[in-house]
Parts: structure tokens; sequence; C-alpha cells
């Protein structure tokens, strides 16, 4: 019974300041959507940080002249390494057929001889595709016999990682600001409805009302503001993926899941900015 009138009085408030509100659910709008964009790009690059590290692999060419069984069993003791996860052997033969096909002509009849070697393709495990774990895999492979140079993407790896390592700390400088944004306008929001209604308040708290009694509708219009802004900036910005830039771009909304992750933080942020305002402007 009581919780119903709280939300009925939440309600009645929202309604009268209906400039307040409509200006508070655009300013939180504007935030949540750029809330919205930023989980999007930090779940699109760490699936694309995924796609560039399966192309993080060594090449080990062979020396001329390996046997078949030297060969094999040099893959076996190769695939038995700690931090490797497969092995696929490329004969010289296939590799200038395939570098034919790149290049897209044919190039055996005008040589000599093949001048390309035969080598293993390895791919490292997950915790190995850094700039450190690739190079102590090279000078492993290296110093095994048979294997004649390794060759990797050094200076590829090392970039990657740091430019990765700085996208993510700007992001979080990001997620932090907007969050705190997110907060700050709605505690502005319910200090000035609290403002607008300091007679009412005041009157109440003069018959004996609670604390809860008069706060408990600000946090449920804090949170209400909340919400709705986040479920609409949610709905906008899958729009905005999957029915403009996707035609373009490959890019993915997040999951479902994570879409009600961030309305439960919609939440926390509502409730969080309702009582700064509370504790602001309410003196009883």
């Amino acid at each position: 019974m009581r919780s119903g009138f709280f939300f009925k009085e939440s309600l009645r408030g929202i309604k009268r300041e209906k400039g307040n509100t409509l200006l508070s659910l655009l300013s939180l709008l504007m935030a949540f959507l750029l809330l919205d964009l930023y989980f999007v790009g930090a779940y699109n690059l760490s699936f694309f940080s995924e796609r560039l590290q399966k192309g993080l692999v060594l090449q080990a060419f062979l020396e001329e002249g390996l046997t078949d069984s030297d060969r094999d069993v040099l893959q076996i003791r190769i695939g038995s390494l700690a931090g490797v996860a497969a092995v696929e052997y490329q004969s010289a033969d296939s590799a200038l057929a395939e570098l034919e096909r790149d290049l897209g002509e044919s190039i055996a009849g005008e040589l000599s001889a093949n001048p390309l070697p035969a080598s293993f393709t390895v791919e490292p495990m997950g915790e190995r595709k850094n700039p450190e774990g690739l190079a102590e895999l090279a000078e492993v492979l290296k110093a095994l016999p048979g294997v004649e140079e390794v060759l990797y993407p050094e200076s590829w790896a090392a970039d990657l990682e740091n430019a990765f390592a700085k996208t993510e700390r700007l992001g979080m400088w990001l997620f932090f600001a907007l969050s705190a944004g997110v907060v700050l306008l709605t505690a502005n929001t319910i200090r000035l409805v609290l403002k607008s209604r300091a007679q009412a308040v005041a009157l109440f708290a003069l018959l004996g009302a609670s604390k809860a009694f008069l706060t408990i509708p600000y946090y449920l219009e804090g949170i209400f503001l909340a919400l709705v802004s986040a479920l609409f900036a949610w709905l906008g910005v899958a729009w905005l993926i999957l029915g403009v830039i996707r035609s373009t771009l490959p890019l993915s909304l997040f999951p479902f899941t994570v879409g009600l992750l961030i309305l439960g933080f919609a939440l926390i942020l509502g409730l969080a900015g309702s009582f700064l305002g509370i504790k602001k402007e309410l003196k009883v």
C-alpha cells in the first residue's frame, strides 16, 4: 500500500515538473548515448583484437636437405613445446604456389630453382601472443636443430599491444567521466525538484513525516529518469548500429545481457544521483 503511494507521488512530481523532467531526460539521454557508444566500441575493439591476435604466428624456416623423418620429428618436438597451440607444415612447392596465387601470375617457369624454403607455421597459445612471449618462443625455435630462421611480426605485435593498452586507458577515463556526469545530472535534477517543492516538504516534516517518507519519492524519480534515459539510449544505439552503420562497417551491437547490465548500472547511477541531490538540498 505504502509503496503504491510512493510511486504515485513520484509520478505526480514528474507531471508537475514537465519542463525540468524533459530537460533532464534529454541531458541524461545524451550521456547514456555516449556511454552505450563506449560499450559498443569496447565490445567491437575486444572482438577485433581477438581476430588480430589469431594472425600472430611464427614462421620457422627449415634447413635445406632435411629428411622427411627428421622433419616429422621436428614437427612433433615443436608441437610439444610449452606455449605452442598448433604447428602446420608447408613445403617449398606449396609456398611457391601460394606466392603465385598472391601475385596472380605464374613465376615458376622463370626460375631455375625454387628459392623458397619449407617451413612450419607455429601458432602460439593466447598467453604467448604478446611481444615478450613471441620473442621467447622464437628463441626456443631458433635453437632447435633443423631450423634455419624464425620470423614473426615483432614490431607489429608491440605496436598492437601498445595501441590497445592506450585505447583501453582512454576508454576507462571516458567511462568514469560519463558515469560521473550521469550522477551529477541526476543529482542536480533532484535538487531543483526539491527546491521547487520546499514548502510542501517542510509542511510534511512539521506534520511528523519520517525522512524515508519524504525522500523515497525523489529516489524513485532519479531512478526513473536514469532508467528511461538508458532504455531510449539503448534503443537509439541499436537502431544506429543495426539499421545504419552496419551496412557500411562490420560493427556489432553488444549482447542483450550486456544491455540488461547497462540498465542495472543506470539504476545504480540514478540512485547515487538521487542520494547526492537529496543530501545537498533536504535538511530534515
